[in-house]
């Protein structure tokens, strides 16, 4: 697989598809990985290699700006997002009774492929299923100049960190958050979806204060018949490795538990130094050792008692926040981190009953 990569790399964006028909073959799942990666080179070109060639520099891809186009009643405003697999745009009512905006994912043109389009189409099937709070809206199909769309709920907040640094919220919140936050997981696992790429950026808080999940780009059917686009070769690198499953790493099918860790591993992230993604490598802190590397985690406690009082705003200090943690709050962090899926809390609605718990036990002050 490198080595086509590496190849492929230095292929003009025009041939790509060419040379990979010639070199992969009929091997569909090894024709996925690469072009997963080379999503992936295009957005964060550095480092994606163990040895990228020196003579490779990756474009960074750039799609047709779409501002003032029209879709059924709507009128794209802007572009709000660009990832691996879409882009994002906002779009507001141009035409009805009603002035309302939404947002508008449409497939790349550079990753336009029949089993990227089969997984596009598979989100918006599994979104249409729920109906949740907690989870953004699926509104609708369409297709803007044949790349396919969704048409979902525009959240009109900031990612759950970004929340959580703004409004200098306490721990009891932040902790609520994410209580709340798995009552949403739980609703697709109740309708047997499992979402598989939780993290901060795929979770915005609602002016309501309600944490909103989106983004089921990789979400697959817990007992679902076989289909191409989803699978463990299907999905490979398609999740972010930084906020994956030990599972997810080693190639394994993801299963409800898997979206407990991701869920504790938000929760941690929130709750230490290495939440503050600007600030932790300046302060000297030590980085953690995260399960994805292999290590098992640290104790939450043991990094708050050493981050400078004012890296989190809202939190208590130090020493303070450490003996806060230690107990009933690190003991759920550690089974939600566990790196044996059978040790950790069965479902997102134990972990959530666990942490209200913690809630419970902790000074009406924090």
């Amino acid at each position: 697989m490198k080595a086509i990569l590496s190849q492929a790399l230095g292929q003009p964006s025009a041939e790509r598809a060419a040379f990979l028909d010639r070199a992969c073959g009929t091997d569909g799942a090894l024709r996925l990985r690469v072009e997963s990666m080379l999503q992936r080179a295009d957005i964060v070109p550095e480092d994606f290699l163990e040895t990228p060639p020196p003579e490779v520099s990756a474009p960074v891809h750039v799609e047709p700006e779409w501002r003032g186009r029209t879709l059924g009643d709507y009128q794209i405003l802007r572009r709000i997002g660009l990832g691996g697999m879409g882009q994002v745009y906002l779009a507001e009512r141009s035409r009805g009774p009603r002035s309302d905006r939404i947002a508008i994912k449409a497939l790349r043109h550079d990753v336009d492929t029949p089993t990227l389009r089969l997984r596009f189409e598979q989100e918006g099937r599994l979104q249409a299923r729920l109906r949740h709070e907690g989870v953004t809206r699926w509104l609708g199909q369409d297709a803007i100049d044949g790349a396919p769309c969704l048409l979902m709920e525009h959240v009109d907040g900031l990612a759950i960190d970004r929340h959580c640094r703004r409004f200098e919220l306490g721990l009891r919140s932040r902790i609520e958050l994410v209580a709340k936050l798995a009552g949403a997981v739980q609703h697709a696992h109740d309708h047997g979806i499992v979402h598989g790429d939780i993290k901060a950026s795929n979770v915005l808080v609602a002016p309501s204060g309600m944490p909103k999940l989106l983004d089921f780009g990789i979400a697959q059917e817990v007992h679902g018949k076989p289909n191409p686009a989803q699978g463990p070769a299907a999905s490979a690198l398609l999740f972010t490795p930084e906020c994956a499953a030990p599972e997810q790493l080693e190639g394994r099918e993801p299963t409800l538990r898997t979206d407990v860790y991701a869920l504790g591993l938000l929760l941690y992230r929130l709750l230490t130094p290495s939440g503050s993604q600007t600030r932790s490598t300046a302060s000297g802190l030590p980085k953690p050792s995260w399960p994805s590397s292999g290590a098992e985690l640290c104790l939450a406690s043991e990094y708050a008692a050493r981050y400078p009082p004012d890296l989190l705003s809202g939190l208590p200090p130090g020493e303070r926040l450490a003996s806060l943690l230690r107990g009933a709050i690190d003991a759920a962090l550690q089974r939600a981190l566990s790196c044996d899926p059978a040790a950790r809390q069965d479902s997102p609605d134990s972990l959530s009953l666990e942490l209200r718990r913690c809630i419970g036990r902790l000074p009406a002050w924090v």
